[in-house]
């Protein structure tokens, strides 16, 4: 199972999310974001991810909604399904909530799909542009 440590300065609201840039002790650089996960706000998140472009997405791996076929599918390159339930931690090392669904992370450029394909993270990844990775 995954684990994701969250600090308290790392609350996530509809505007900004939580820095991604260390996920897992992955460097993913580029602009990461872990929206709400609320289907109201992950609309307003996937859209400002598909305009700039440089970005990783945190979300639920709900493949089946309006949001992936719409959305995701058609702007993404890239999608890492991880392996297993994310169980997020205070950074005391006490267990807080654990995701109540499958998790991925969506890239929305080459450098980012490149990012996903050699972090080291347990899951499935699928390139679906089939472009060759920098």
């Amino acid at each position: 199972t995954s684990k994701i440590f969250c600090k308290p300065s790392q609350q996530t609201h509809a505007n900004t999310g939580v820095n991604l840039n260390n996920f897992m002790g992955v460097n993913l650089l580029g602009i990461s974001s872990n929206p709400p996960y609320g289907q109201k706000n992950m609309l307003k998140f996937v859209k400002r991810c598909i305009e700039h472009r440089n970005a990783t997405l945190l979300t639920f791996a709900r493949t089946d909604t309006r949001l992936f076929h719409e959305f995701i599918f058609p702007n993404a390159t890239a999608i890492l399904f991880i392996k297993g339930r994310l169980k997020f931690y205070h950074v005391n090392g006490q267990q807080a909530d654990c995701a109540g669904a499958p998790s991925c992370l969506i890239a929305f450029n080459n450098y980012n799909a490149w990012k996903l394909c050699t972090s080291g993270i347990e899951g499935y990844y699928v390139n679906l542009r089939n472009t060759p990775q920098p």
